[in-house]
């Protein structure tokens, strides 16, 4: 990656560290409880396949966006998650208005994204083909996607019936996709 991020003080820094820290835990907190529920759905669930997904979902649960908290994308994910915070809470803390609008600061957090979507076997990018996620890959990514929607206070059906067929191409497992979705629901329900 060409690009290099200043950190400007340490005050800044140590704010947007611990924003950066708190939102990370708390989102993959949420991506936790959900593929728990679903682990312990399938763990109920009497079939051979069974027992292995619930395993594997056990394992996911431990290496869930882990590629965030290490270089080359810790910097640029740290600002990323400031900014959004920020901006949420902008009208009380103008300290670091001009820090925000840098155009290589936009490059390094685009450039970490498509990094961290490319590592994480979680994000259909990652795959040259959308159908070749595993079906434990699907349920993880589901499992971020609704942890998304609860941050958000969204509606995951809507967000999945429009960016599905917009940005990822499942032909084979679109269905799938859409019936691990109610399953997470379900079981986070349970």
């Amino acid at each position: 990656m060409s690009w290099q991020i200043v950190v400007y003080n340490e005050e800044m820094w140590g704010e947007m560290v611990e924003v950066f820290r708190k939102t990370h835990a708390e989102h993959c907190n949420r991506v936790w409880n959900n593929l728990e529920a679903m682990r312990s759905y399938f763990e109920k669930v009497d079939t051979p396949a069974s027992a292995s997904i619930a395993l594997q979902l056990l394992q996911r649960k431990t290496l869930h966006d882990h590629t965030k908290l290490a270089e080359p994308i810790y910097v640029p994910y740290v600002w990323r998650y400031y900014r959004t915070y920020w901006k949420k809470n902008e009208e009380k803390d103008t300290r670091f208005a001009n820090y925000f609008s840098d155009r290589s600061l936009d490059q390094a957090i685009r450039d970490a994204t498509v990094y961290h979507v490319t590592h994480e076997r979680h994000h259909p990018e990652w795959f040259l083909e959308h159908d070749d996620m595993s079906d434990v890959d699907i349920m993880e990514m589901v499992c971020d996607w609704y942890a998304m929607s609860q941050e958000l206070n969204d509606d995951i059906d809507r967000w999945v019936n429009y960016v599905v067929p917009r940005r990822y191409h499942f032909e084979k497992k679109r269905q799938f996709v859409i019936d691990m979705v109610a399953l997470v629901k379900k079981a986070t329900r349970s």
